[in-house]
């Protein structure tokens, strides 16, 4: 169980027995006055089974295993969940991994292999994605999974369970299936995407080196467009190829390694001192570092699981482009890197190990998605 299932789980118990941990909603915004968490008014006597306060609500979270709660305000028919930020970040960076399932898995495409249309192009992505996930995650049972274009579902008896995947066609601007092959599209994306590259190259650089970083934006580009709707829906390519969230997500992660890469030298220089054992996670205090940590860091382990369970492969694409967006906020008004002052290194070195998980994230969803990072761009 993740934390946050965790917590959604101990918050509604301590409420009343025997609930639903859905009334429990999770935020993704406004949380520095709309909470982290929300549920319906305790005095709704329809929904409780049980009369509880907020403040004993508050009282018995001290128990929790997975985050405190700080304060819950009522919000008109609702309550809103404030949880100890600085136990939270703690509790997450300084805990144990998290277990991996024991059962096996099989992961079967039911395409063609031969075809070179974008929608087998699909096919053969998403299964790939299901079979990094599931490295990384594992089942609880032996799963046979397939994939594929029709409601065909094959049932093997080694297997304690079968999920099929109906993958939705690619279709074109007109609302059709389009028609033109992988390598085809591939051209088109790389057109739009060399136009990109030149306001950002250097100019100093090997062609080798420039055509090699052009491959990896085209194949992230083309299977962000491919796989970042819902793999039971359709999934509809624009006439333009104007998309290029794969370049963004890429650029930002070039940023973090950047950052990171300045820092060691800079530390290897004698400029500054190097990253403590256990950073001082509560120097972490403006809005943007929380909404990283609790929309992007905290929830990773449930898009994995959700990616897996309910094959929501989608999730992790999306996940990566809000993660990069709200990257792209936070560095536009926090500096990262500081003067050398005694005062300002313990808020810079938390910091710096707070980009580092960052990191770790983007890098483990481009290996499950099967993609390049870059070290600079």
């Amino acid at each position: 169980m993740t934390l946050i299932s965790r917590f959604k789980q101990e918050l509604v118990d301590s409420i009343s027995i025997k609930q639903n941990v859905n009334l429990i909603r999770k935020h993704d915004k406004n949380l520095d006055n709309g909470g982290d968490f929300s549920f319906p008014s305790l005095e709704n006597n329809r929904v409780w089974s049980s009369s509880c306060d907020a403040s004993e609500v508050v009282n018995k979270s001290k128990n929790f295993s997975s985050m405190k709660v700080d304060k819950i305000v009522k919000d008109g028919k609702c309550c809103q969940v404030f949880v100890d930020r600085n136990l939270a970040l703690k509790s997450f960076f300084n805990g144990k991994c998290r277990r991996k399932h024991s059962g096996t898995f099989e992961v079967q495409n039911l395409e063609d292999p031969l075809k070179s249309d974008l929608t087998s192009e699909r096919v053969k992505l998403l299964a790939q994605i299901l079979e990094n996930c599931l490295i990384l995650v594992g089942v609880p049972l032996s799963t046979h999974f397939t994939l594929g274009t029709s409601k065909r579902k094959d049932s093997l008896e080694t297997h304690d369970v079968t999920k099929h995947l109906q993958v939705g066609p690619v279709l074109g601007p007109d609302g059709k299936k389009f028609v033109r092959v992988v390598q085809e599209y591939k051209s088109q994306v790389l057109s739009h995407i060399e136009a990109l590259d030149q306001e950002r190259n250097d100019p100093q650089e090997s062609e080798e080196v420039r055509l090699a970083r052009l491959d990896t934006l085209v194949s992230a580009q083309v299977l962000f467009d491919l796989v970042s709707t819902s793999p039971a829906s359709a999934t509809t390519i624009s006439s333009t190829t104007g998309s290029s969230c794969a370049t963004f997500v890429l650029y930002n992660s070039a940023r973090i390694s950047q950052i990171i890469y300045s820092f060691h030298a800079s530390v290897d220089q004698g400029i500054y001192p190097d990253l403590p054992p256990y950073p001082d996670w509560s120097l972490l205090d403006q809005s943007e570092e929380w909404e990283i940590f609790f929309v992007y860091i905290l929830p990773y382990p449930d898009i994995l699981e959700d990616a897996v369970n309910n094959l929501k492969l989608h999730r992790i694409t999306i996940h990566l482009i809000g993660l990069s967006n709200c990257l792209s906020r936070y560095y536009s008004r926090v500096k990262i890197l500081r003067d050398p002052l005694p005062k300002l290194i313990p808020v810079m070195h938390t910091r710096i190990g707070f980009l580092k998980e960052v990191q770790k994230i983007i890098r483990s969803s481009l290996d499950i998605l099967g993609l390049q990072d870059l070290n600079k761009m």
